[in-house]
């Protein structure tokens, strides 16, 4: 259990606070009635929820922060008289300290290790849930927005009824057949689903009753028979084997076509590269010879420079071309291989019978025409197939959801109708709260011909406190917010109740605890509240920080964030 929660910017009167002390049972924050808000008990539950691994002091609780800075809290947790301690920061809050008993450091966990470890400690890691999944929804914590009334077993404000069910089931151990039987469902759903669509979508040929699968037998047989008749009246002897081979014959004939027709391609691009062959020297001072009996004057050495020039170029054109022909006759070679092979595979088919386009064509469609009706009955019997799997996977998962849920429901109402007795006298009996799972994704909780907002808060209570009673939930959380909208007798009553609570814990936060009482003299609940206090908050140096933080104390205007 949760023993102590200590940091060095908890102050009272300027000085650093001791350490709060935690103990089994019933722990009061409390308040007074000079200074009952903004002091700090709601800071210090959602302190007590980032001790457990939560994430929202640091997410919502950012004023904080900007007011006083970056902080570590301090905390011990006791589990078989062995203590363990820790340190979280605010600036490092995915990681955890373990320390020794002087919070000296020692090792560094992952935040998810931590809530692993500290479910194994609470042992709860049997029922198939996180730390966080087993106990988020009962730390009722204003700012956290888990106060909701309405829907009590939700963790956020946005979670699914699903998710809180589940989680439900799981703490009472109901689920592990039911994770079965879902995950069952859900696949013969899918199945069903895809059949569905075929012919809500169009997107492949599906019969649309039994009529319509009888015709499709029908439209085969004669189909089949049409397609017989068609081979023996045109005297080719094929069958089924002989037109596919015949198929593959004409698609053979045409590939070596276009194999033929790229081999040509290649061929008349090698012819098309010229290359000249060099300049011969002497040939070339033959031709400058001839030329000046005509031109005695020319400059003979400038054209022996350019024709030098040229005899480069023409070189380097001669290799460029000798690579480019071996990469096409590299080509040529291989599209011999590629016709030599067709053609040996096209010798192997002179036996196959020639058909004409006409008779291949309606032999096609025919063809088509039976696989298209084959198909549409093949799916139309696996849809069948289907939604008699999917409605029996259905009854079984709402018959083993009906017996699970009905055993919790009566256990939780069976509680509920206790607790409520406890409550107030026989005389002065209300209606308890119901709780219902209508499915697995969807719950009632109400009180019969009683809708006020405090019953509800009260009903949540109870709910929470039967939790506690049945399950190995460690510990609830309620703010101050949840005893606001009760009657006083009421709220009294269920403090009394808490106060018998001798081995889990129950933190609670109280704005005044002499609201509760006619009298200082009866003193019945300030005395509970006293016995069970773990801190008091006030103003005036005595909030949590030792100031409260929503004060001006500077006379500066609100910046505009």
């Amino acid at each position: 259990m949760l023993k102590e929660i200590s940091c060095d910017k908890f102050l009272v009167d300027g000085t650093i606070r001791e350490p709060i002390k935690f103990h089994a049972g019933l722990n009061t924050i409390v308040g007074d009635s000079n200074s009952s808000n903004s002091i700090g008990k709601s800071t210090l539950m959602m302190i007590i929820d980032f001790c457990f691994g939560g994430l929202d002091y640091c997410i919502k609780e950012k004023n904080i922060i900007e007011h006083i800075g970056h902080h570590e809290i301090k905390f011990e947790f006791e589990f078989n008289n062995q203590s363990k301690f820790f340190i979280r920061s605010t600036k490092e809050s995915n990681f955890v300290y373990e320390c020794n008993s002087q919070y000296e450091k020692c090792f560094k966990l992952t935040l998810e290790q931590f809530k692993k470890d500290l479910a194994n400690d609470y042992k709860l890691s049997s029922s198939g849930l996180s730390l966080r999944e087993y106990i988020s929804p009962y730390f009722r914590i204003y700012n956290r927005q888990t106060h909701n009334e309405n829907r009590p077993l939700n963790a956020t404000i946005r979670e699914a009824d699903s998710s809180g069910i589940t989680c439900l089931l799981k703490m009472y151990n109901q689920y592990n057949d039911i994770d079965t039987k879902l995950k069952k469902y859900e696949t013969a759903n899918d199945c069903k689903r895809e059949y569905d669509n075929l012919a809500k979508f169009n997107i492949a040929p599906i019969a649309v009753s039994e009529n319509e699968v009888k015709q499709f037998k029908e439209d085969i047989n004669s189909l089949t028979y049409e397609l017989e008749e068609l081979n023996y009246e045109n005297n080719t002897g094929t069958t089924d084997a002989n037109l596919a081979r015949n198929q593959l014959k004409r698609f053979y004939l045409d590939e070596r076509k276009k194999l033929n027709w790229q081999k040509n391609e290649l061929i008349y691009r090698k012819n098309d590269i010229n290359i000249m062959e060099g300049y011969n020297k002497k040939s070339y001072s033959r031709q400058y010879n001839e030329l000046l009996e005509f031109f005695p004057n020319v400059n003979l050495k400038k054209i022996e420079d350019v024709e030098t020039f040229h005899k480069d170029i023409a070189k380097i054109m001669k290799k460029e071309s000798e690579n480019a022909n071996e990469n096409i006759d590299n080509l040529i070679s291989l599209l011999d291989t590629k016709i030599k092979s067709i053609d040996e595979e096209i010798s192997k088919m002179k036996n196959v019978p020639n058909v004409s386009e006409e008779i291949l064509n309606k032999q096609m469609y025919l063809l088509k025409q039976i696989d298209f009706k084959k198909e549409a009955i093949n799916n139309f019997e696996n849809r069948k197939k289907f939604h008699i799997e999917y409605e029996l996977a259905r009854k079984e998962l709402d018959d083993l959801v009906n017996k699970r849920t009905q055993y919790v429901e009566d256990r939780i109402n069976s509680e509920l109708e206790s607790i409520n007795d406890e409550l107030r006298q026989k005389e002065d009996k209300k209606y308890a709260p119901t709780f219902y799972i209508n499915n697995l994704n969807s719950y009632s909780f109400f009180t019969q011909k009683d809708n006020g907002t405090g019953t509800r808060y009260k009903a949540v209570c109870l709910l929470d406190l039967t939790l506690l009673r049945q399950t190995k939930l460690p510990i609830f959380i309620h703010d101050s917010i949840m005893y606001t909208n009760i009657e006083k007798d009421t709220a009294k009553d269920l403090f009394k109740l808490y106060a018998q609570e001798t081995n889990k814990q129950i933190i609670i936060g109280i704005a005044d605890p002499s609201e509760y009482d006619d009298s200082l003299e009866d003193g019945t609940i300030y005395n509970i509240v006293k016995e069970h206090k773990v801190i008091q908050l006030s103003k005036y140096g005595k909030a949590l920080f030792g100031e409260q933080i929503n004060i001006n104390t500077d006379g500066q205007k609100g910046k505009r964030r």
